[in-house]
């Protein structure tokens, strides 16, 4: 679980960076914003999602 909390934490912090929503992460992703947050939680896997996320987004892959 620390790594989500990892992941969960350079999202937000690269999304404060890029002064961007989580709705506008999720329109560039063409997903729907609660099944990103899900993803960001860690509540859903989205393994495809959450590499576009990485990519996207610029972080570590943890």
């Amino acid at each position: 679980m620390s790594d989500n909390k990892t992941f969960r934490a350079q999202v937000k912090s690269k999304l404060a960076e890029l002064d961007m929503t989580q709705i506008q992460l999720a329109q560039q992703l063409g997903i729907d914003r609660k099944y990103l947050n899900q993803i960001i939680t860690g509540q859903r896997k989205g393994e495809k999602q959450r590499a576009a996320i990485i990519k996207l987004l610029n972080i570590r892959d943890i």
